[in-house]
């Protein structure tokens, strides 16, 4: 397992640069409930699909902003899926 990237650890804390809000609205209904796990899963994954590592990492992901919307679906919705509360 690689070791944490504390450039990505900012990201984490831009809900603008993670999120759309559109892509949120799972979240809305108990918020805050899974939306802090949902944006490390999503920080992750975007990392993973840029290739890339500390501020060019960074620099990358904030271009590519929202995350949400850069990666694909099937990711998206795996997030969901461990993440959105059920009411």
């Amino acid at each position: 397992m690689a070791s944490p990237d504390p450039f990505l650890a900012t990201l984490m804390q831009q809900y603008d640069v993670v999120w759309c809000p559109i892509h949120l609205l799972p979240y809305q209904a108990q918020w805050p409930l899974g939306a802090p796990t949902a944006t490390v899963y999503l920080v992750e994954a975007s990392a993973a699909k840029a290739d890339k590592r500390g501020y060019d990492a960074m620099c990358t992901l904030v271009a590519e902003a929202p995350l949400c919307c850069w990666i694909d679906a099937p990711t998206l919705r795996g997030i969901y899926a461990k993440t959105v509360p059920v009411l």
